[in-house]
């Protein structure tokens, strides 16, 4: 089975864009208002609204949190075209100051907490998106009563595109690189070059996805990719030719690399 990375964090910062308040655009409430549900569960960092649709061929985490953080949930999908691949429980100790930020620590859900923090968990479903339409995911409790339940969308997308983060080798800020008129990415070297892709419908929307459901590679650099991360290094100046394939695309792309000034 796929792996997906933000399961194994175990300790991480969460801005209050995965509270547990409902006018909050990056998480929704089930149509019963008994749950709310977010992408990436206790490790959403930004973005991660029920309300974006799932690229088809995609994977994704959806985490659905109760007003009973012990409840031992488990999910039904309502329509074809979804999967449910996987059921987990996520829990966090988890503290919250004025500010609104938080923090915590991830722990075995049969773990206890300690003041000032406060133990929070998670039902959290691994879906993989096998056809486009409208899908209903349905938590259930211990005796299968229906718990909560929500709507979601599948997109077929209609291109991917390449997304080039690039740093230094040994580490350092990490920038985002804006490609050129033509499409190219320019970096300085030495970099390392951290690869992602991004998933839009017809209409440029974005789609959601996982890292993993899009693979890079070269013929002119060594591309490494870990649980569905990728990097490749450059020492001097010269061209990448790369692609990005997944979701049923290619997508061929170009980064030039240009003499850095030494640091």
């Amino acid at each position: 089975m796929r792996h997906l990375p933000f399961l194994a964090i175990s300790f991480v910062s969460i801005l209050t864009a995965c509270g547990s308040h409902s006018s909050n655009p990056t998480e929704g409430r089930g149509e019963l208002d008994r749950m709310t549900f977010t992408y990436d569960g206790i490790f959403c960092l930004n973005d991660c609204s029920p309300g974006q649709p799932i690229a088809k061929g995609a994977h994704v985490v959806l985490a659905a949190k109760g007003d009973d953080g012990q409840a031992r949930y488990r999910g039904r999908v309502t329509a074809p075209g979804l999967v449910i691949e996987h059921e987990d429980l996520q829990c966090m100790c988890m503290e919250h100051d004025a500010s609104g930020s938080s923090s915590g620590g991830s722990i075995a859900p049969g773990e206890s907490c300690y003041a000032p923090t406060v133990r929070e968990c998670s039902r959290t479903f691994t879906l993989r998106a096998d056809e486009a339409g409208p899908v209903t995911l349905e938590v259930l409790g211990p005796n299968d009563e229906l718990v909560d339940r929500i709507a979601l969308v599948v997109t077929k997308p209609e291109r991917i595109e390449a997304v080039v983060k690039t740093s230094r080798p040994t580490g350092g800020t990490i920038r985002t690189v804006t490609p050129g008129p033509d499409g190219a990415f320019q970096v300085d070297a030495p970099a390392r070059l951290d690869l992602e892709a991004a998933a839009f419908d017809g209409q440029g929307n974005a789609l959601r996805m996982h890292t993993g459901d899009v693979a890079f590679a070269s013929t002119d650099a060594k591309v490494s990719g870990w649980e569905g991360r990728y990097q490749t290094e450059v020492h001097a100046p010269g061209v990448l030719h790369l692609t990005a394939t997944g979701l049923g695309m290619t997508k061929p792309f170009v980064v030039r690399v240009i003499a850095g000034i030494p640091r």
